[in-house]
């Protein structure tokens, strides 16, 4: 096999496995503190999905300690607020998206709730990527190298073989490769069942509409402010991306049956699917539906919350993001909280060592409980 040899330094050699939102942060916070570190991603070429992200204050100040390079390609990729900054609750709204309380307004939804501080911002998750990448060296990111098998070398270190018959020997390997993490199987076992996601019985639809046409469904103030439409058995949440110029959608719906293929956790979806499941709801949130492409995203949501990981590492290999911790997400907090993984694994070793404890807590804590919310976030027929 043929053996990829990292340029000489007299610092560690880092490869970080996967090439999605938290590999390439970590790469970049790596990069800043003079770590020779390598990027090895399985697809020919960057693949985030046109769909939303948001990020809160805490994320935002994680990506800033590691590298102000992160906040501004935040910025460059039209990053904006999800909610009214006059507001002081401007983080989750919970709306009735079933029920029509008035007959003569009928766009009028009754208020159920509405919590949280400020910060939450959202962009569009492959325009996020790809402003990133623009702050990444040349040579550091390398495509088509899907990991296959972990060897630990008789000399501390690791040896990486990859489907293609090239390896490659590192002094640590981070595995930021997601739900189906190749890295975590090793770290727990073939036979575990912890080394495998569960799924949830929730799918949910994404897509994106222009800013334009929503504010002709939802009026000006809701289209541009984060809502959840509750209802029975689902729910719609939606929020602004791209400078405000579109409209981030997602739906959430039941299911009771199993997943027909856990190796592929994204099918093909259609808007007609959509307002089958949601016929006899809100005429507003039928209108926003209306706004989609009539081909969806359709994600089966998987997480590891029935069997969360016991560590994070063993030895010089460790996990991050999904790879970790994947969780629902009900709470929006599963990418904030993959984006200060990067953040550990760039702290000095003295911060890195106090902070191990909490952070294992609070990433147990996560995918238990982020589930919970889902059936909360229905209301029953009335």
């Amino acid at each position: 096999m043929a053996v990829d040899s990292l340029t000489p330094s007299s610092g560690p050699h880092v490869a970080i496995v996967g090439g999605g939102i938290v590999g390439v942060i970590l790469t970049l916070g790596l990069l800043r503190q003079n770590v020779e570190v390598r990027l090895y991603e399985q697809a020919a070429g960057f693949r985030e999905i046109g769909a939303g992200i948001a990020f809160s204050e805490c994320a935002r100040r994680c990506m800033e300690l590691m590298d102000p390079a992160i906040i501004d390609a935040l910025r460059r990729c039209g990053a904006v607020s999800v909610s009214d900054k006059a507001s002081e609750d401007d983080y989750l709204r919970w709306i009735d998206g079933y029920n029509q309380h008035s007959v003569d307004d009928p766009s009028y939804q009754k208020s159920l709730a509405q919590i949280g501080g400020s910060g939450f911002n959202g962009c569009r998750r492959d325009q996020f990527l790809e402003e990133l990448a623009k702050d990444i060296p040349p040579g550091v990111i390398v495509f088509q190298k899907r990991l296959d098998v972990l060897t630990q070398e008789e000399d501390g270190k690791t040896l990486l073989g990859f489907v293609d018959g090239t390896t490659v020997k590192v002094d640590a390997v981070i595995g930021c490769d997601g739900i189906k993490s190749r890295v975590r199987q090793h770290l727990f076992g073939a036979n575990n069942p912890a080394s495998f996601p569960q799924y949830t019985h929730k799918v949910a639809y994404r897509g994106l509409a222009p800013m334009d046409c929503a504010v002709e469904v939802l009026g000006e103030w809701k289209a541009h402010n984060f809502h959840h439409h509750v209802g029975p058995g689902a729910h719609l949440t939606h929020y602004p991306v791209a400078n405000h110029t579109a409209l981030n959608v997602v739906v959430f719906l039941s299911d009771p049956n199993p997943w027909p293929d856990p190796a592929a956790m994204v099918a093909e979806g259609t808007r007609s699917e959509v307002e089958t499941a949601l016929r006899g709801w809100h005429p507003t949130v039928l209108g926003v539906v209306g706004l989609l492409p009539a081909t969806l995203s359709k994600w089966a949501l998987f997480d590891h919350g029935e069997y969360p990981a016991s560590r994070y590492n063993a030895g010089r290999i460790c996990i991050a993001g999904d790879a970790a911790h994947a969780s629902s997400p009900h709470h929006g907090a599963s990418a904030c909280l993959g984006v200060s993984n990067p953040l550990h694994n760039t702290l000095p070793s003295l911060a890195t060592s106090l902070t191990t404890t909490k952070r294992k807590g609070r990433r147990c804590t996560l995918p238990h409980h982020s589930p919970g919310p889902g059936p909360h976030a229905h209301i029953p027929q009335s």
